[in-house]
This record gives C-alpha cells, structure tokens and sequence, in this order.
C-alpha cells in the first residue's frame, strides 16, 4: 500500500490540475497566482524561495502568466535592475477562482474533523514543511 502522504499529494494534484486546466491553467501558475496576491508585489527570486521552486520554472509560469494578461512586470523603483511582478485585474479576478478551487479541496479533506483536530494537523504540518524546506537547501548546498 502507499504511504497515505502519497495518496493525498496525488489525489491533491488530480483534483486542482483538472480544476485548474478548466481556466486555462497549470497548478503552479495557480499557486503563483495565489501566492502573489499575499504579497502585492515581489521579484522572482523571492517568489522561488517562498514557493520552494527553482528559478527556471518560475521564469516560464511568470511568462505564462504575463502573456495571459494575469500579471505583469514593473521596474522597481529602489533597485533599477530589478522587475516586480503585480497581478492585473484578470489575475485577481483568477486568485478568487483559485481560492476557491483550494478551500474547495480543502473541505473533501477535512471532512468530519472538528476545527482542533484541523488546526492539530496544520500544525503538524507547517512543521513537516519546515523540516523538507531545510533539507532541500541542504541539499542544495551540498551540491
């Protein structure tokens, strides 16, 4: 049998992609989405380090995203070398969907457990993140 973190994380990723694809897009541009709309603003490199994405990656999903009309680029105006990524209108407007297809998910999984056990589990979890969030950059600077 797999391991049951197996089976959320593939379960998870069927639900959002085929909920995600009905609008036009990946589910890390709905997490790029979702994530910018947190942070008003912000560059590439802190959007790679908040997701825990490399730089690649992100640099097609923000192109993607631009020529949807979702966000757009802007020259930082403390830092001339560096572009700020701002979602549009049509990007807000997307976060909503997104928001809800997440709280959407959310609800299937958290079925029948009182709000404690919720917050429990959450807890558990931001820890477990941590933990894998450390041991990349381990990695990565063992590389």
């Amino acid at each position: 049998m797999l391991n049951p973190i197996n089976i959320i994380r593939r379960s998870e990723q069927s639900y959002i992609r085929s909920r995600v694809e009905a609008h036009g897009l990946h589910p890390l541009d709905a997490l790029t989405l979702y994530v910018l709309m947190t942070r008003n603003s912000c560059n590439q490199d802190s959007l790679c380090c908040e997701m825990n994405v490399d730089k690649g990656r992100i640099a097609k999903t923000v192109s993607r995203l631009e020529e949807g009309g979702y966000l757009v680029r802007s020259v930082n105006l403390h830092n001339k070398r560096e572009k700020l990524l701002h979602l549009t209108d049509s990007g807000k407007e997307m976060v909503s969907v997104v928001r809800q297809i997440f709280d959407d998910w959310n609800a299937i999984c958290f079925r029948g457990f009182s709000p404690e056990e919720q917050a429990q589990y959450n807890s558990f979890l931001k820890r477990i993140a941590q933990n894998a969030a450390e041991s990349r950059k381990e990695l990565r600077q063992h590389d």
